[in-house]
């Protein structure tokens, strides 16, 4: 996955349009983070990557539940 900065709306075409939007303005510290894993809770949870970041640090790195907070 790509990651794109300074980005609000994304279109992914599938069999239909899905769009993802994020309003999260605060800015969030990626420190310690890795990339892949921010990007597996944004695929998996359909969240944009500020969203996946609070997930993950909320979760304590767990991807795991960091996808599963997003999808319930």
């Amino acid at each position: 996955m790509k990651v794109i900065t300074k980005v609000s709306r994304v279109t992914v075409k599938k069999s239909k349009n899905v769009i993802n939007v994020c309003h999260l303005k605060a800015i969030l510290h990626e420190t310690g983070v890795k990339t892949k894993d921010i990007g597996l809770v944004m695929t998996q949870g359909k969240v944009c990557r500020a969203k996946a970041v609070k997930a993950f640090k909320s979760t304590n790195g767990d991807i795991v539940f960091a996808i599963m907070e997003q999808t319930n």
